[in-house]
C-alpha cells in the first residue's frame, strides 16, 4: 500500500474518532444538562414542599380547621346518640342497668385514671354492646389545653389503661368541655392526622352546668332542644352525676316518643364539632417549628417521640401493604370470610388480622383478663393465649403478636391452622 492509501486510511479513522467523540461529547451535555434539569426539579419541588408547609401552618394559624376527606353513613332513621363524659365511676353500673332494661345503645368518653380504677365496668360496657372514647386522662384543664403535647399525652396515656383494660384502645375522642375555645386550629390538625374522631355535641343536658342539678331540670334541658335527624346528647356518669342517672329513664322515655332510634357511635358517624372559637381563654401558641415537629407534614405525629406507646411496636417496625382490592378473603370451615383492609396489616410477607375480627368472623370467644395482661380466645375446645410484654410492648403467644394503635394483630394463616382450619386465602 502507498503512502497515500495509509494517509487516506488515517484521515477516516480520525473521522470516526471525531465523531465518536463528538457523540460521546453531545452524550455527555445531555447528561449534564438532564442532572441539572433533575437537579432543578428537585430544588423547585423542596422549595413547593416548604411552600406548602408553610401556606398549611398559615392557613391553620389563621384559625381554619383542615381535615381529611372521610366519607360518613347517614342513618335511614332518626338516630340519637346518648353520650356518657367523666366515668366510668360507681354509677355507671346504674346507667348500664338503665340502658339495659330499655334495650337502648350509648357511648361512653372514659377518663384514663377512672378506667384503671374500674377496668371490670369499662369491660361491661363493651360487652353489652356499647362505645368506648377516650376523654383523656384526668380532665385537668390547664394541663390538656397549656400545650398540645400534654393534650397528646394524656389520649395516649388513657389508650393504654383502655388496652389493659379491654385489650384495644378507641379513636373516638371527646375533649373535656367540648371543643369550642379549648381546641384551635392545630389540635384539629394534628388529632386528624393521627386518626382520631373528636366529637362534640348538639344537645346539652346541662346536669354539669353546677353541682347537683335537679333530675327535672335535666330532663326540661333535653326536652327543649332543638332535635335534626342525629342527635349526640351530652351527660354525665362520673361521680356526683346521682340526679343524671334519676333523669335518664324520663329521657329515654321523651326520645322514643319523639321516634328516635338509639345507636351507639362508631367511626362512620359524622362527628359533631362545635366551631373554632376565639382563642382567648388560654394563652398558647404553636411556632413554625412545633407544627413541623408535631405535625403530619413532617413527618406524622410522632408518637414514638411522647415516650413509650403501646401503638408502636419497638421489638419490629410493621411495613403495611393492604390488600389491592380492599379485603383480604380466607376460607374458613368452608365458608368465605372476608377482612377489610382497615383489619390488616401485612409484616415479613405474612398477614396479620386484628384478634378481634378474626373471634367475631369465627364465632370464637376473646376475653381480658387485666390481672395477668393476657388475652385468650375460646373456640370450642381450642384455646389461644396471648401475653403482654409490657417491657417493649409485644404480645407473646403461639403465634407472634403486634400490637398497633391498640389493637392485636395475629398471623391469620398460623392462627387458622392451630384451630384446625384451611387456612388457604387470597388477596383479591
Amino acid at each position: 500500500m502507498d503512502g497515500n492509501g495509509w494517509l487516506r486510511k488515517l484521515q477516516r479513522a480520525a473521522g470516526v474518532a471525531g465523531f465518536v467523540l463528538r457523540i460521546l461529547l453531545w452524550i455527555g451535555c445531555i447528561g449534564v444538562i438532564a442532572l441539572s434539569a433533575m437537579k432543578d426539579s428537585v430544588r423547585a419541588e423542596q422549595r413547593r414542599t416548604v411552600a406548602s408547609g408553610e401556606e398549611l401552618y398559615k392557613q391553620l394559624a389563621r384559625g381554619e380547621r383542615i381535615l381529611k376527606e372521610q366519607s360518613y353513613v347517614v342513618p335511614e332513621q332518626k338516630t340519637v346518640y346518648l353520650t356518657f363524659d367523666d366515668g366510668p365511676s360507681a354509677l355507671t353500673p346504674q346507667v348500664l342497668d338503665i340502658l339495659a332494661a330499655e334495650d337502648v345503645k350509648a357511648t361512653f368518653f372514659q377518663l384514663g385514671e377512672a378506667v384503671q380504677a374500674h377496668p371490670d365496668y369499662v369491660r361491661r360496657v363493651l360487652k353489652e354492646g356499647h362505645a368506648l372514647g377516650n376523654h383523656t386522662y384526668d380532665h385537668e384543664y390547664s394541663d390538656i389545653y397549656g400545650d398540645f403535647a400534654a393534650f397528646w399525652e394524656q389520649i395516649q396515656r388513657t389508650e393504654r389503661a383502655f388496652v389493659k383494660a379491654v385489650g384495644e384502645a378507641p379513636k373516638l375522642v371527646r375533649a373535656p368541655g367540648g371543643t369550642y375555645r379549648n381546641f384551635d386550629a392545630f389540635y384539629f390538625y394534628f388529632m386528624d392526622q393521627a386518626g382520631y374522631q373528636v366529637h362534640d355535641w348538639n344537645i346539652d343536658s346541662r346536669d354539669a352546668k353546677r353541682r347537683n342539678v335537679p333530675a327535672s331540670e335535666i330532663v326540661e334541658a333535653v326536652r327543649s332542644s332543638k332535635f335534626g335527624h342525629e342527635a349526640v346528647v351530652l351527660m354525665h356518669d362520673g361521680t356526683g352525676h346521682e340526679e343524671s342517672v334519676k333523669a335518664l329513664p324520663a329521657i329515654i322515655k321523651m326520645l322514643k316518643e319523639k321516634g328516635y332510634h338509639f345507636a351507639a357511635m362508631t367511626e362512620q358517624v359524622k362527628p359533631v364539632v362545635f366551631a373554632v372559637g376565639p382563642q382567648t381563654k388560654w394563652k398558647r401558641t404553636t411556632s413554625y417549628a412545633e407544627f413541623l415537629r408535631e405535625s403530619s407534614f413532617a413527618p406524622i405525629v410522632k408518637k414514638e417521640s411522647q415516650g413509650p406507646n403501646l401503638a408502636v411496636s419497638v421489638r419490629e417496625k410493621i411495613q403495611a401493604a393492604p390488600p389491592a382490592k380492599g379485603y383480604l378473603e380466607t376460607k374458613w370451615r368452608d365458608a368465605s370470610v372476608r377482612f377489610p383492609k382497615s383489619e390488616v396489616i401485612y409484616q415479613n410477607e405474612q398477614a396479620f388480622v386484628a384478634l378481634r375480627s378474626i373471634a367475631n368472623e369465627t364465632e370464637g370467644n376473646l376475653t381480658w383478663n387485666s390481672d395477668t395482661d393476657e388475652v385468650s380466645w375460646h373456640y370450642g375446645e381450642q384455646e389461644m393465649r396471648y401475653t403482654l410484654d409490657s417491657a417493649d410492648s409485644v404480645w407473646e403467644g403461639p403465634t407472634d403478636g403486634i400490637l398497633k394503635d391498640g389493637r392485636l394483630y395475629v398471623p391469620l394463616t398460623e392462627v387458622l391452622s392451630i384451630l384446625n382450619g384451611d387456612s388457604l386465602f387470597a388477596s383479591i
